[in-house]
């Protein structure tokens, strides 16, 4: 497949919103596909800048919309969105009001994104000790370490998404004493992964894990209001306190540096998205051993919108994440003859990729990209109409 103009098809530079001319590209369904990439300048009073497509001349039919919101630095999916569309003669079908036409009458459907979450195999490739238990955790997410063929191995499920998460595994005894540690930095994708730990510290009276102490943090907040949150960190036997970790649960993360035994920190955070999000605090003394507790936040607001007008289906995705640089979608067709199937890769699509909110390039091939990127793609093979 191939397209036109590739070079710099959307430029957003100085706060000046050009929007390119429209992309042809044909479809599996071997339907042009007109495709704009615009996004909202940033000196604007909008919330949230919010990237929007316009599909010209979409065949009628039913499809089925995934939205991700994309971690700017890593790429990581943070956030996922599935809504259903149907289009009737290049317009959404059922959504013209009484008495209007559909060439002036816009519709509106509520899109709500939800966290993204992934699955952590973690293994231990070393013999158990009689008398211990293993465990190993995320914050609030644990599993239970269980002996295998390679060792010790438990699965973390329904973790959100995020890089550089800290995985600990815990070995403890029957009073509940902390005897072994090891930490690893890991960045959960929304699929299932695999890691390996090792490099057990032996926890004693003169390294043992600092104390953590919620001071001060509510368990609700609103979307983009400041959320506070203190914390008392005292460091215990001879090891002093070397740095804390705080993710907020929404994909991004801060280090502060810490000294001496006790240490108080007054912290504040804005949520981009609504839905339960799970902080997790990461005390780390100077001799290695680590402390981590957590806490679920509740953050309301309104859903994203999908609005469709005239001839053109528009894409407007709002409520996108502070932190995300990009959505992506992908229309697939969904006949509804056929039994729902395991969602397939799209085999023809169009893939717009911007980094910093510059500039805008397509590209015509499906290598994988680290950086964001905006997809849209049609597939003639059926998918289930929930998607995932």
């Amino acid at each position: 497949m191939t397209f036109p103009n590739l070079a710099s098809q959307v430029a957003l530079l100085q706060g000046e919103l050009r929007p390119a001319e429209n992309i042809i590209a044909k479809s599996g369904l071997q339907t042009p596909i007109a495709v704009r990439l615009a996004v909202n300048p940033p000196n604007t009073s909008a919330p949230r800048a919010a990237p929007s497509l316009e599909l010209r001349d979409v065949s009628p039919g039913r499809y089925t919309l995934f939205i991700e919101g994309l971690d700017v630095a890593s790429g990581v999916a943070l956030y996922e969105g599935v809504q259903s569309l149907e289009v009737k003669n290049g317009v959404r079908a059922n959504t013209v009001a009484k008495g209007a036409t559909p060439e002036n009458t816009p519709t509106v459907q509520a899109v709500r994104l939800q966290r993204a979450l992934g699955s952590l195999r973690a293994v231990a490739p070393t013999a158990p000790e009689e008398n211990l238990s293993y465990v190993a955790r995320i914050g609030v997410f644990t599993a239970q370490m269980k002996p295998s063929e390679s060792g010790l191995l438990g699965v973390l499920s329904s973790v959100p998404t995020g890089r550089d998460q800290s995985l600990l595994l815990e070995a403890r005894d029957a009073a509940g004493n902390l005897r072994f540690q090891t930490r690893q930095r890991v960045t959960v994708h929304n699929r299932e992964q695999a890691v390996t730990l090792g490099n057990w510290q032996s926890i004693r009276v003169d390294n043992a894990a600092p104390h953590i102490v919620v001071l001060e943090g509510g368990f609700e907040s609103e979307r983009n209001a400041p959320y506070r949150l203190s914390l008392q960190i005292d460091a215990q036997g001879a090891s002093l306190l070397e740095q804390v970790e705080i993710h907020w649960g929404d994909g991004t993360s801060q280090m502060v540096a810490l000294g001496g035994t006790s240490s108080v920190l007054n912290l504040e955070h804005a949520y981009g998205t609504v839905g339960a999000q799970t902080i997790t605090i990461t005390a780390v003394s100077r001799s290695g051993t680590v402390a981590q507790t957590a806490q679920v936040v509740q953050v309301n607001s309104s859903d994203a919108t999908l609005e469709a007008t005239r001839s053109l289906v528009t894409l407007e995705v709002g409520n996108v994440p502070l932190n995300a640089s990009a959505v992506y979608a992908r229309f697939i067709p969904k006949p509804s003859r056929t039994a729902d199937v395991p969602r397939p890769r799209p085999s023809s699509h169009a893939r717009c990729c911007w980094q910093n909110r510059r500039t805008s390039s397509l590209v015509d091939d499906d290598t994988p990209r680290a950086r964001p990127c905006l997809d849209v793609g049609v597939e003639r093979r059926p998918v289930p109409g929930s998607g995932g």
